[in-house]
């Protein structure tokens, strides 16, 4: 049974939220870095002769993959975010 996302119900606490955007963030880490990982042992071992667009494309795919990331980082920092404004309210914030 799936179950509701956190961060899209309209009653979730910050935390929840947090938790939420957390965990689809690491899944998108997860995936992206799996990938350019497949994209950078291709390109290492390029053999003479290869085709130009070949190289291209996964070139273009490692650009995508680095935007993947950058979009996952952003929302790690939402979750930063949340998290030192529900420790702020909580009065637990070390600053």
């Amino acid at each position: 049974m799936i179950q509701p996302n956190a961060a899209e119900s309209a009653d979730a606490t910050p935390l929840e939220e947090a938790l939420a955007k957390n965990v689809e963030a690491t899944e998108e880490v997860k995936r992206a870095a799996d990938e350019l990982t497949i994209v950078r042992a291709v390109l290492d071992k390029v053999p003479d002769g290869t085709p130009p667009e070949d190289i291209e494309l996964a070139a273009e795919r490692a650009g995508e993959l680095e935007e993947d990331l950058s979009a996952a980082a952003e929302k790690l920092e939402e979750v930063n975010d949340a998290l030192a404004e529900e420790l702020k309210v909580r009065g637990a914030s070390n600053g």
